[in-house]
């Protein structure tokens, strides 16, 4: 992650984002820049935000303890309400909810490989301004059109333009 993604990822973590805090949590243990700091961060993800991601995490580092292994997100568990909690907040437009279900759609390692929506999520958050994401959508080799073009069919569908028909 570049300092320009880690900033705007600290800051959205200040203002108590659950998944920027997610996320922040697995940057700092990942990278073991500060892995006490990245658990604190996770287990306040967890309780205090909900975030049932952030909870199987937790529930990972708690198990396995003496033999962690790192990336820590290759490795816990996303069951369908932490999936629906994921989606419910990506129709909110949190766009680290988006970059988050986007990678690990991408990478198809705790959940089935789907890169059409990984593409278009990271589109999504690449296009609302998240910097993490634009930095997946570059090492992934996505683009970020697919997304772009959704959410214009989108806004159409949503304000039942006559001229709808025509972008389908």
């Amino acid at each position: 992650m570049n300092a320009n993604s880690r900033e705007q990822l600290v800051e959205a973590a200040n203002y108590n984002n659950g998944f920027a805090l997610t996320l922040l949590g697995l940057y700092l243990i990942n990278s073991q820049e500060d892995i006490e700091a990245g658990i604190n961060v996770l287990v306040h993800a967890a309780d205090a935000k909900n975030v049932l991601w952030a909870k199987n995490l937790k529930l990972y580092l708690r198990t396995f303890r003496d033999n962690i292994e790192l990336p820590i997100d290759y490795h816990a568990l996303v069951d369908s309400d932490t999936r629906e909690q994921l989606e419910n907040y990506i129709a909110e437009n949190d766009y680290w909810a988006m970059t988050i279900l986007g990678d690990m759609l991408y990478q198809g390692r705790v959940m089935p490989q789907d890169r059409d929506t990984a593409e278009e999520l990271l589109g999504r958050a690449t296009n609302m301004g998240c910097l993490y994401a634009s930095e997946l959508v570059n090492k992934y080799g996505l683009s970020t059109a697919k997304a772009m073009a959704s959410d214009i069919l989108k806004k159409f569908k949503n304000t039942n333009n006559p001229k709808y028909w025509i972008l389908k």
